[in-house]
């Protein structure tokens, strides 16, 4: 249990105050595993406190029926986390087949659903002749149904559309962006892990939601390969760093560290130079030579000599 691995943590942490040089190192490296353990199990029981409240967002109906949820994995009932190979399937309306690890699905029933403090909010359902709307209060449907005529897939998103026009606003937070995610991002953050991903686009197009999801999406499908405490983000002001990582916590991945640039090249000098020795006393000719517009050109050809090295 968490409680039984904290004892154990708590304990280590007590004994290595006493134990010889050679001990030590085994203490700390089996200190490091039951931390890294515990902030797996730490995730684990936060996304179920998280998933009560909000079990999914997503149902899908093809030979069997698949939630889809924010912050769930339970496999024995159908429950899908959205990083899931078959949580895609969201992105298919009723009617359409997509393949998930070679095996097709058919989608025979769609529901899109808002479930906050175990209350659902709003609902869309769509089936092969039959579609509504919920809005919390009542439902409605976007034209007279007739099992013979199938309904309008473009009726229902107008009538949706209506509905969240009048319904109570919503924060913008990244949590609520993952039932909003589209097609094309979601793709984005299930690239292949290795190498580098580069993501570019305008201010606002969605690129910090993508990153974040993805680093959810590395965590939750290669836990082996990516652990949180492992994974850093970069910033360029304390203001934002303070935002972003609210936004690991509430993506339930709050081992992440999150720096601003200044922050972390100053960490990095004080590891490799003696710039924290509180005795520190810069050499005077050193200080003159710094401000001297002529050891800038210096300067620019070793650093043009050396850059493969330096960075």
């Amino acid at each position: 249990t968490h409680e039984d691995l904290q004892k154990r943590i708590m304990k280590i942490r007590e004994d290595v105050r006493y134990a010889d040089s050679q001990d030590r190192q085994f203490m700390l490296s089996d200190l490091a595993f039951l931390l890294e353990d515990e902030a797996r199990l730490g995730t684990r029981i936060q996304g179920m406190g998280a998933g009560q409240s909000s079990p999914y967002f997503s149902k899908l109906v093809s030979d069997e029926a698949i939630y889809i949820s924010k912050y769930l994995s339970d496999p024995d009932n159908n429950v899908v986390k959205y990083t899931s190979p078959i949580a895609v399937l969201r992105y298919k309306e009723v009617g359409q087949v997509g393949k998930v690890n070679g095996i097709a699905h058919r989608i025979r029933e769609k529901q899109v659903l808002d479930i906050q403090k175990s209350t659902l909010k709003r609902l869309e359902y769509t089936d092969i002749d039959t579609a509504f709307a919920y809005d919390g209060n009542k439902v409605v449907f976007p034209q007279k149904q007739s099992r013979d005529l199938p309904v309008s897939k473009a009726s229902l998103d107008t009538l949706v559309t209506e509905i969240a026009e009048t319904s109570e606003a919503k924060k913008y937070v990244l949590g609520e962006i993952i039932t909003k995610m589209r097609e094309e991002q979601d793709s984005v953050m299930r690239a292949p892990y290795q190498g580098v991903t580069l993501v570019k686009g305008a201010a606002g197009s969605g690129k910090t939601n993508i990153a974040f999801h993805r680093i959810v999406y590395l965590t939750s499908e290669y836990p082996e390969e990516f652990r949180q405490q492992a994974i850093a983000v970069f910033c360029y002001n304390v203001a934002l760093k303070k935002y972003l990582s609210n936004m690991l916590v509430e993506l339930n991945i709050p081992q992440v560290q999150v720096f601003s640039i200044d922050e972390w090249i100053y960490t990095i000098l004080r590891q490799v130079t003696n710039i924290g020795w509180p005795n520190y006393d810069e050499d005077p000719w050193t200080k003159i030579t710094k401000t001297r517009k002529e050891i800038l050109p210096i300067l620019n050809a070793f650093y043009n000599e050396n850059k493969s090295q330096l960075i």
